[in-house]
């Protein structure tokens, strides 16, 4: 532990932003090691000019001048939220409908998963109807270029390579329509008279700072991209996030040519949404219909197969689980969950271990969601259930039916939300049933669906075909009347 080498020095932790007046190897707040980076605290050496008309070099720092205050109440007149929409419906979708003035977004991703791909194609539709100007900090304009004739973006905007801060803004000042700005990426910019290098976290502070200013003061969409870490977050400070307006992550999943948009934060719409894309060789293509997707090689009659309406932001999409149950060949048994989380798939077997009298301990359990999805619905746990049943048995389950609910420590199957909406996907998909809690059959009005009740996870192993061998008490369950309502 060393002390502060000058009077205005500081050390912040890159991870969540915490200072300290001292180096440390790892940091206290978040606990993650070798984070730590000097930085000054002079506004002035930190930021510079901010992008203002005729500003100079430090001009903005020490400005005086009075704020412009309004009135906020409920008669006030709502002001009208602009926003442009790139003509790509799914990324419009995820950011809530369009890209907001004024409003600043990162997206970022693993190396070659498609960020730059991406932001091609929405310069290239961003072009169409505002002006829009793409800047490269790691790539040469000839090579921007090559790209853009590759996925045959032929648009108006404008395209440039530089690094420094104060150079573009003062080239951008010569942009009086300019409406879109697009910055590849955040760490590969620096802000003149800053001491350390491109990257680290003073600059990436300082440069988010800077566009960010610029985008309130002269109304447009700025766009960053940001670099992740091995860890999977994204590189630089904490801070960054908080400072811009939506954060989306370009994610890759299982399928070699799936790409996934998720928004982890956004001031102007929904913080859940996802988008689907498909990596083509001519770009990104939307995937407009992703259960469509995901069922595309389903079979019906597999034994161990489960088909379940999961909400990803504001719609369904039908999934499929898989579950595999074999003997094990080692004396602890091994169990698995691929975009399912694991103790909650141990929670479930203990509840029909305890419940049902079923016996897992000599068995390898595998469960997997066909196609990468990770789900995080809580509706899934009698899908995994009925799947993990029809695997031990070696039975099918009903074909043509989805499940749907959410199972309790003490084996009740759970109503969840959305139920209408998850089960009009499921018959826009063609399924005719459903497995679901029995206060949902009695909320849902439709007359396409036959319903199968269920109460608890006896109930549902029983009306599957697979008889407990004896109550968690040690006696025999009496076959419960299996409420059956077809509408």
């Amino acid at each position: 532990m060393a002390s502060s080498s000058s009077r205005g020095r500081r050390y912040v932790c890159g991870a969540c932003g915490a200072t300290y007046g001292y180096w440390l190897g790892q940091c206290q707040a978040c606990g993650a090691w070798n984070r730590l980076e000097e930085q000054s605290d002079s506004v002035a050496q930190r930021f510079g000019s901010v992008g203002k008309k005729g500003s100079g070099a430090g001009a903005g720092a020490g400005v005086q001048g009075d704020m412009d205050m309004v009135t906020v109440s409920q008669n006030s007149a709502p002001s009208e939220q602009k926003r442009y929409t790139c003509g790509i419906d799914e990324f419009d979708r995820v950011c809530g409908g369009g890209l907001v003035t004024g409003g600043v977004v990162l997206v970022g991703g693993a190396p070659g998963i498609g960020k730059s791909t991406l932001m091609m194609q929405l310069a290239h539709g961003l072009s169409r109807h505002h002006k829009t100007v793409y800047i490269s900090g790691e790539e040469s304009v000839e090579q921007v270029a090559a790209r853009a004739r590759r996925l045959g973006c032929d648009g108006a905007f404008m395209v440039a390579h530089a690094n420094g801060v104060h150079k573009i803004l003062h080239s951008l000042e010569k942009s009086k329509d300019l409406r879109c700005l697009i910055l590849d990426s955040v760490q590969s910019f620096y802000v003149e008279g800053l001491e350390s290098a491109a990257g680290t976290i003073n600059q990436v502070r300082a440069v988010a700072s800077v566009f960010i200013e610029f985008a309130r003061s002269r109304g447009i969409c700025v766009l960053f991209v940001g670099h992740v870490t091995k860890d999977g977050g994204l590189a630089g400070p904490k801070l960054l996030e908080h400072m811009v307006d939506t954060v989306l992550y370009f994610e890759h999943e299982f399928k070699d040519h799936l790409r996934v948009l998720r928004v982890t934060k956004n001031r102007y719409g929904a913080s859940h949404e996802l988008g689907f894309f498909e990596m083509t060789t001519t770009g990104l293509r939307q995937v407009v219909d992703p259960s469509l997707f995901f069922l595309s090689d389903h079979r019906e009659g597999v034994a161990g197969c489960a088909l379940f309406p999961s909400m990803e932001g504001g719609r369904s999409i039908v999934l499929e689980i898989q579950a595999l149950v074999a003997r094990t060949s080692f004396g602890l048994p091994r169990r698995s969950a691929i975009g399912f989380d694991l103790g909650r798939l141990l929670m479930i077997l203990a509840v029909l271990e305890a419940k049902c009298g079923l016996s897992f301990g000599g068995h390898d359990i595998y469960v997997n969601v066909v196609g990468g999805m990770k789900v995080r619905d809580a509706a899934g746990d009698v899908a995994v259930a009925a799947a993990v049943l029809s695997a031990l048995s070696g039975r099918a389950l009903p074909s043509g039916v989805v499940f749907c609910g959410e199972i309790g420590l003490s084996g009740e199957i759970r109503d969840v939300t959305r139920t209408a909406l998850r089960l009009q996907e499921a018959q826009k998909r063609g399924f005719r049933g459903a497995f679901v809690p029995e206060k949902a059959t009695k909320k849902v009005k439709t007359t396409a669906f036959r319903f199968f009740s269920l109460t608890d996870v006896v109930n549902m192993v029983e009306l599957l075909g697979i008889m407990p061998q004896k109550r968690a008490g040690g006696s025999r369950r009496e076959t419960p009347t299996v409420t059956e309502r077809q509408t």
